[in-house]
C-alpha cells in the first residue's frame, strides 16, 4: 500500500470516529474530496482549496504522518478545517487587510469551538493574545480589529508565542516549518484580492508583518514594520501560530463575484444536507453560535415569540435603574441631562431534565433558550427532577450533556428562586410534577407535551401550577 492510500484511509478512519461523535462536522467533511501531496510548496500542513467548484482537502504526508499521530489530534484538525468552511472564512472579503492577521483571527475565531487537547501546538487560542478572554463566540472580524488596534503588542505577543512553541518541540534553532534557519521568508500579501508578489528581501532574524491603520488597511511606509526577532536565530514565521494552511484560498480568493456566489450557494447546500443527516440529540449539543449560523441559513425561527413574553413577563416584574440621558431634558427643571429608567432583567430558566424528557425535547429547549438569551436577558440555568443538578451563567453554548433523568417535582426551583436576586424564572418542562411551594416571584410555564396539542386543554390540566402557562409545539416540527 503506497503512502497516499494508507493515508486516505486513515483519513476514512477520522471521519468514522468523528462520526460517531459529532456527525456534523464529520458529514461536511464526507462531502469534500481529498488529496495527498508530498510538496510543501503545494501546502506546509493541510488546508482547503477549491476545485471544479468543489472543495478540496490537501494534505501534507509528512505534516500527517509526523504532526497528527493521534486520532484525537486527526479529528481536531477535521473539525478546524470544516468550521472555516461552516463560517464561509474561505470566500471571506479580505481586501485591504493583512492576511497574516487575518488568518491569525479566522483560526482565533474557529478554535474557540474545539479543545486544546485536539490540536497541534500550533493552534492559536484567543486567550493567547487576550488573556482572561475564552469563548466569545464573536466572528474572525471581531478578533482581526482587537489585533490591528494595538499593533506593538500584538506583534509582541506573536514572538513570545512563537519562541515558546519552538522550545517546547525543541525547536530552538530557528529552523521552524521543515527549513533552514537561514532560509529567507516570502511573504505574500492581499490587497486588492490579487495576489501581491514578495516583499522586499530582509534579514534572516526578522519577520515583517505590513503595519495596518485603525481601519485595518495596511499601509506601505516600509519604516513602520512589524517584525518579531528571534535574535539572530533564523525565521519567526507568523505561519507558526497555524497548524493549516490557507495558501489554497488565494485561488478561491481570485474567483469572480459569480463564482463566489456560487461557493456560497454551495456552502448553504452543505450544511442544510448535513443538518438533515444529524441525529436531533446530536444537533442539540452544537454550541449556540454555531446554531446561530446554521440558522441564519436554514431559516430556523423559535417556536415562541421570546421577545414579545418577555416584555409581557418582565412587566409585573424587573429591577430598575436610572440612568443620565443628553436626549431627554428633565421633566421638574427642564434642563438637560435628564434621567431615564432602565430595566434590568435577570432570569432563572429551569430546564427539566427528568426521565421522561427525551433528547428531542431538550433540544428543542436549549433551542429556545438560545434565541431567549439574544435577546439581552441575562439567564441563570437550573438543570433539575427531583432536586437541582448543574447550574451556571448561560452564555450562548448548549452543554454536552444534562444532569438529572429521575422524576419531576418542582419545589426545589421554586424554593431557589425564592431565595434569590433573579425578577422571575421560566420553567421548560413537560408539566407532569409535582408541587408544594408557592413562588414568591412570576414563573413563566413553557410546556410541551404531545399529548395535548391545544393551549386550552394545557391551561386546563395544568391549572395547578402557579403562574403563566404557554405551550411549546410539538418538537418533530424541527
Amino acid at each position: 500500500m503506497t503512502d497516499k492510500a494508507r493515508i486516505l484511509k486513515e483519513v476514512s478512519k477520522s471521519t468514522i470516529d468523528l462520526m460517531g461523535k459529532e456527525p456534523f462536522y464529520a458529514h461536511i467533511f464526507s462531502t469534500m474530496n481529498k488529496d495527498v501531496v508530498n510538496d510543501k510548496r503545494v501546502v506546509p500542513t493541510m488546508g482547503v482549496g477549491i476545485f471544479k467548484d468543489r472543495f478540496f482537502l490537501y494534505i501534507n504526508s509528512k505534516f500527517w504522518d509526523e504532526s497528527l499521530t493521534t486520532p484525537e489530534l486527526r479529528m481536531g484538525v477535521i473539525k478546524h478545517e470544516v468550521l472555516h468552511i461552516i463560517f464561509k472564512h474561505v470566500i471571506a472579503d479580505t481586501k485591504g487587510k493583512n492576511q497574516e492577521l487575518c488568518n491569525i483571527a479566522m483560526d482565533m475565531a474557529v478554535n474557540q469551538y474545539i479543545g486544546k487537547s485536539m490540536l497541534t501546538k500550533g493552534g492559536v487560542f484567543v486567550e493567547d493574545f487576550f488573556p482572561g478572554k475564552k469563548h466569545e463566540g464573536k466572528s474572525w472580524e471581531y478578533y482581526y480589529k482587537l489585533l490591528a488596534k494595538d499593533l506593538k503588542k500584538t506583534k509582541a505577543r506573536i514572538a513570545i508565542l512563537i519562541k515558546e512553541r519552538k522550545n517546547k518541540t525543541g525547536d530552538k534553532d530557528g529552523k521552524g516549518k521543515g527549513g533552514d534557519g537561514n532560509k529567507q521568508v516570502k511573504h505574500t500579501h492581499i490587497n486588492d484580492g490579487n495576489e501581491q508578489g514578495n516583499k522586499p528581501e530582509q534579514k534572516p532574524d526578522e519577520h515583517t508583518i505590513s503595519v495596518v491603520n485603525e481601519n485595518g488597511i495596511p499601509k506601505n511606509n516600509s519604516d513602520k514594520t512589524l517584525k518579531t526577532s528571534n535574535n539572530g536565530k533564523g525565521d519567526q514565521d507568523v505561519n507558526d501560530l497555524s497548524f493549516d494552511s490557507h495558501e489554497r484560498w488565494y485561488e478561491i480568493k481570485k474567483l469572480s463575484s459569480a463564482q463566489k456566489e456560487l461557493l456560497d450557494t454551495r456552502i448553504d447546500s452543505l450544511i442544510k444536507d448535513s443538518i438533515k443527516k444529524t441525529p436531533k440529540e446530536s444537533y442539540g449539543t452544537l454550541p449556540g453560535d454555531i446554531v446561530a449560523e446554521i440558522d441564519k441559513i436554514t431559516n430556523y425561527k423559535p417556536i415562541i415569540n421570546w421577545r414579545r413574553e418577555i416584555r409581557m413577563f418582565t412587566a409585573m416584574t424587573g429591577k430598575t435603574r436610572i440612568q443620565n440621558t443628553m436626549k431627554r431634558p428633565s421633566k421638574r427643571f427642564g434642563t438637560t441631562p435628564g434621567t431615564r429608567i432602565i430595566r434590568e432583567k435577570q432570569l432563572i430558566v429551569a430546564v427539566d431534565t427528568s426521565l421522561s424528557i427525551s433528547n428531542d425535547v431538550l433540544q428543542l429547549f436549549f433551542s429556545e433558550i438560545y434565541h431567549l438569551w439574544r435577546t439581552g436577558i441575562k439567564i441563570h440555568i437550573l438543570e433539575c427532577d427531583t432536586k437541582i443538578g448543574n447550574e451556571y451563567d448561560y452564555k450562548g453554548v448548549t452543554p454536552k450533556g444534562v444532569t438529572g433523568r429521575g422524576g419531576t417535582i418542582f419545589d426545589e426551583p421554586v424554593k431557589y428562586l425564592n431565595k434569590s436576586k433573579y425578577d422571575g424564572m421560566i420553567y421548560l418542562t413537560d408539566g407532569d410534577g409535582l408541587i408544594d411551594i408557592t413562588p414568591r416571584y412570576p414563573v413563566l410555564w413553557a410546556i410541551t407535551n404531545q399529548e395535548h396539542n391545544d393551549l386550552k386543554t394545557v391551561l386546563s390540566n395544568y391549572s395547578f401550577l402557579p403562574g403563566k402557562k404557554i405551550k411549546l409545539d410539538n418538537p418533530n416540527k424541527l
